[in-house]
């Protein structure tokens, strides 16, 4: 594998095991970016997200680009979309709160629509022009986790609680020593880590070793990203005889997530023999800590393409559907990362302890990453495949129904720096991934001028029940909506309280998981929905 992309995929992921690469940071890629959440217009969110066949609805152009024809007048409209994000960590027991909120605008549309007068002859009866925002997903999580791992449990064993315990079962094999690792910036997490003296070299055998005895082992960690995605959709739907509705719609499509992680094992209860005249230094080691951290940022842009029908089958049913064409997405992504280790200016190991004169204290020591942090590929989502139906209950109300097809193991890593091509990563996706099937329904009831609204959305994970690679990957998601809303002559108002569920879990040694357990995280996230709009 090329020692580039050994770079930045170990510089979040950990790194190895036996010399092997789990690419993770570049797999789950096609995951981040085309699964979303459900969005649109505050009208459709109140409905579980559907909008295929419901009409008048301008944002709805990202889902269905022919849904736009059905409006009667132009009109512009705005929302904003506070959300709170929480979630429950568990970990070793232990339940950890954490949530983060903000408020970005949620959608935006400008239609100019041009009818033709009933009493024009031919079977066009005009279009739609249409401009459009959508905010497709905002997945902010802190994960903060807190537990103690005992070198001596109840059963009486000893066991592996540390990742220096890591290190020791797999560096010096398969060339992973010090002569091949230090200083080589393939190996940033290794460097990091022998540069605080949390790994050192034995004089004797020159391979990697420890001075760092076994103990108890508080951990501490934290997992914070803040992922935020839209599409800009630019298109015209046509009406024919009131009857048939077709559009097309050019999208550019953004994301940028930030994302930072913390690690950390403080020792206690330090295991010595008191009759060991080196006891006492052991004991000194009590209380020390190493701290990792890290980041990454990503931005991806790309095009894609909406191509879309709508059929009035009588004045009460309505079908659609549509295809979203491959999403080709290119991205950057910036690393950095960091350690810090205190060791309490203890005496350094192959010193005298007992000589002042030949000592060597180490106090806080720190090291940060010293090779290049910036890295480009690209990405090719597949099509997605919707299809919608709407029935509309004369003035009293609708229900709708929306379906949505992917299959992201058809997506690909293509053109990495270094004219890397993602051999391993994209088989990791075929292998791993598996077709999904979204589901919105839901419906709205009229009374005069006011809209009660009420839906359901189930996304499902595109990662198999089976799959080998699943830290960090969202678990199937639910979501229950409401709102509301009023109609007027040259304006409306529009409300919507929308709730998201789902599973995930942590683990950042996701290879090992004896040394540390998952970070098991029930998420929930809270969005109000507010929109105003204006006919003219």
């Amino acid at each position: 594998m090329n020692p580039v992309k050994i770079i930045f995929i170990c510089l979040f992921f950990f790194f190895f095991i036996q010399g092997k690469v789990k690419a993770q940071g570049f797999y789950d890629g096609p995951f981040r970016f085309g699964q979303n959440s459900i969005y649109g217009s505050v009208k459709s969110m109140g409905m579980g997200g559907v909008q295929m066949a419901t009409g008048a609805d301008a944002t709805a152009q990202a889902t269905n680009p022919a849904s736009p024809a059905l409006m009667r007048r132009s009109e512009i409209q705005l929302s904003l979309m506070p959300i709170v994000n929480r979630a429950e960590n568990t970990y070793l027991g232990g339940m950890v709160e954490a949530s983060k909120s903000r408020a970005p605008i949620g959608s935006f549309s400008l239609a100019l629509s041009s009818p033709k007068d009933e009493i024009e002859p031919g079977a066009f009866r005009g279009g739609t022009f249409t401009m459009s925002y959508n905010r497709l997903a905002v997945f902010d999580r802190n994960s903060n986790w807190e537990g103690k791992m005992a070198l001596v449990p109840k059963s009486g064993d000893t066991v592996r609680n540390s990742i220096i315990d890591y290190y020791d079962r797999n560096l010096n094999i398969n060339g992973l020593t010090p002569k091949t690792v230090v200083g080589n910036s393939a190996y940033p997490d290794l460097n990091l880590f022998y540069d605080t003296y949390v790994l050192d070299v034995n004089p004797e055998d020159s391979l990697f070793t420890s001075f760092i005895p076994r103990g108890d082992v508080l951990k501490k960690g934290a997992w914070n990203q803040s992922l935020s995605q839209g599409i800009w959709n630019f298109g015209y739907s046509a009406n024919f005889n009131d009857k048939i509705y077709i559009g097309a719609s050019f999208g550019y499509f953004a994301s940028t997530m930030n994302l930072n992680l913390n690690y950390q094992e403080s020792l206690s209860n330090i295991a010595g023999n008191p009759r060991d005249p080196n006891f006492l230094y052991f004991q000194e080691f009590r209380g020390s800590d190493f701290n990792i951290q890290k980041s990454i940022t990503q931005t991806m842009s790309g095009i894609t393409g909406n191509i879309g029908i709508l059929s009035k089958i009588n004045d009460n049913l309505r079908l659609s559907s549509a295809i979203q064409l491959p999403l080709l997405l290119s991205g950057r992504q910036v690393n950095d990362a960091s350690m810090t280790a205190n060791y309490n200016n203890i005496n350094y190991w192959y010193n005298d302890y007992f000589s002042p004169e030949n000592q060597f204290r180490l106090g806080a020591e720190s090291a940060s990453l010293k090779v290049p942090n910036e890295y480009n590929w690209k990405l090719r989502i597949p099509a997605k495949y919707r299809f919608g139906a709407t029935y509309v209950a004369g003035k009293s109300g609708m229900f709708g129904i929306d379906l949505e097809y992917t299959d992201l193991t058809k997506s690909r890593l293509t053109e990495g720096d270094d004219n890397n091509n993602f051999k391993e990563e994209n088989a990791i996706v075929n292998s791993n991934y598996r077709s999904t099937l979204n589901v919105k329904i839901g419906g709205e009831y009229r009374i005069e001028d006011l809209r009660i609204r009420a839906g359901y959305a189930f996304i499902p994970s595109p990662i198999g029940a089976s799959a080998q690679y699943r830290n960090n990957v969202h678990g199937n998601a639910h979501y229950f909506t409401g709102g509301m809303g009023g109609r007027y002559e040259t304006w409306y108002w529009d409300a919507a309280l929308v709730y998201g569920l789902w599973n995930t879990s942590y683990n950042y040694l996701p290879d090992d998981e004896t040394i540390m357990t998952d970070v098991k995280s029930e998420v929930t996230t809270t969005q109000l929905r507010l929109g105003l709009g204006f006919y003219f």
